[in-house]
This record gives C-alpha cells, sequence and structure tokens, in this order.
C-alpha cells in the first residue's frame, strides 16, 4: 500500500513538472515582460491598487473609454445609440431598446499625450505607449462610481498596452475586463456588449443610454497630467473639430448630466 501512494506521489510529481515547465515555455514563447512602471507600482503602491481594483467590476459602474479623443468619441455616439442585439437573449437582432440601455458612458480623453501613432516608430515610442496605457487605465478606475467595463480607444494604445492594462489588472485582483484590439474591423461594441452580458454586469435599467466626458490635460505649471471633467476651453487648438460635432448625442448628454 505504501509502495503504492509513493509511485502515485512521484507520477503527480512529474505531471507538475511537466505543467511548470509547459508553462515557463509558453511565456517565453510570447516574449511579454512586463514594463518597469508596473512594477514600480505594484512595488509602491500595491495595498492601495487593491483597494482601487476593489471598487472596479460591478454592474453600478459606467463604461469607461479611454485613449485617443477622436475615437472615444466615435465610439461613445455609437454606443448611445446601438441596437445590435436583442437585450433579453442576445440574439444579433435588434428590438427596439438601445443594447446599451440604462449604461453610463465615460469618455476620458487624452489630450496629453496623443498623437499616439508618432510614438509607434521608435523601441522609446513603442515603451512610452505601453506606459500611457496603463496610466489611463489607473484614471479609469479612479472615476467616480466606479469603472464596469475599460475599452481601450486606440490602435496603437490597443497593440502596445493593452496587455500590459490586462497584466496589471490580473496582478492587483482587478475584476474590470479589458477590451482592446488593433484590428480595424474589430468591432468594439459587440466585445463589449457580449463581454458585460458574460459578466452580468449590466444595470438592467430601462432608460436612454448617458454619457460623460473626462479630459486628460497637461498641467501649466509642470510636466504633470490631470484629469478634470471636460471643458471646450481646454481643447487643443490642434484638435480637428468641436466636440459637440464629432459626438452631438455624447456632447448633449454629458451637458444634462453636469446640471444634475
Amino acid at each position: 500500500m505504501l509502495k503504492k501512494v509513493r509511485r502515485i506521489l512521484t507520477i503527480s510529481a512529474l505531471v507538475l513538472s511537466v505543467m511548470a515547465m509547459f508553462s515557463c515555455s509558453r511565456r517565453a514563447e510570447s516574449g511579454y515582460k512586463t514594463i518597469p512602471y508596473v512594477n514600480s507600482l505594484l512595488a509602491d503602491s500595491l495595498p492601495q491598487l487593491r483597494t482601487l481594483a476593489a471598487s472596479g467590476g460591478k454592474s453600478s459602474g459606467s463604461v469607461v473609454l479611454a485613449g485617443d479623443p477622436v475615437a472615444c468619441l466615435r465610439l461613445s455616439e455609437r454606443m448611445m445609440i446601438s441596437d445590435e442585439f436583442d437585450n433579453i437573449d442576445a440574439r444579433k437582432a435588434p428590438d427596439g431598446l438601445p443594447d446599451f440601455s440604462g449604461e453610463t458612458m465615460v469618455s476620458l480623453l487624452d489630450f496629453a499625450r496623443i498623437p499616439y501613432d508618432s510614438l509607434t516608430t521608435t523601441a522609446a515610442g513603442r515603451g512610452s505607449l505601453r506606459k500611457y496605457a496603463v496610466m489611463n487605465a489607473l484614471s479609469a478606475l479612479r472615476i467616480p462610481g466606479g469603472c464596469k467595463i475599460l475599452i481601450i480607444c486606440s490602435p496603437a494604445l490597443s497593440e502596445y498596452g493593452g496587455s500590459d492594462v490586462a497584466n496589471l489588472f490580473e496582478r492587483i485582483g482587478c475584476d474590470v475586463p479589458v477590451v482592446h484590439s488593433s484590428a480595424p474591423t474589430y468591432s468594439f461594441t459587440e466585445a463589449c456588449f457580449r463581454e458585460m452580458r458574460d459578466k452580468n454586469i449590466f444595470t438592467h435599467n430601462i432608460s436612454y443610454p448617458a454619457a460623460r466626458l473626462l479630459m486628460a490635460v497637461r498641467d501649466s505649471s509642470d510636466s504633470g497630467v490631470s484629469v478634470l471633467p471636460f471643458v471646450d476651453s481646454l481643447v487643443p487648438a490642434s484638435f480637428p473639430d468641436t466636440v459637440g460635432v464629432l459626438a452631438p448625442n455624447t456632447y448633449y448628454s454629458n451637458v444634462i448630466q453636469n446640471q444634475r
């Protein structure tokens, strides 16, 4: 009997060893390596990050769109009126009710660090994109009311920083799903809808979707970045159009939300 137990333990140890080798091999094949910024955050602020993480991923939170201002606004505008799915059984068939009924879309417009595309040509620039994606994600977790799901709105941020955000969230125990893709045909509305359905984080309120606008801007006194409620006068002159023209439903909803 004792020999049999020893044999089973030996076989189990061998199996676990093989599984560990396979896991290490997969990590090596992926070539993923955490950026120093994330390691620094975890070393210096892990308790605070875990507290911050605990507030996210709840149905009472907001859908947060973070990144390139134009991409955020265009996606917010689509999500305000999207009716691609049946809200009861999730079939891909319109039912006359907005897909994101009762939800609040918060756009975090990163005016401080754009244009992202100019950073993709050098290793240092790509490293900055990874850091910026994490910074935007942390700002998303800090919004009042909490973040239920995060959408990274930029092909460049998604390609270079999406994995870093997912890695950070996993390491701090954050349940906020991260939607990101650099593919031009990727449907963020569908991915968000299905992820929220899978996690059961819809509000289940029947009302028109609402929108709020935040903006990341450079501080005038130093090189820091502040996240503020949206103010027209702080939009850079280089921005291609007014927010009200690019996303009228989003802009109007934000005005209404600020009056409450």
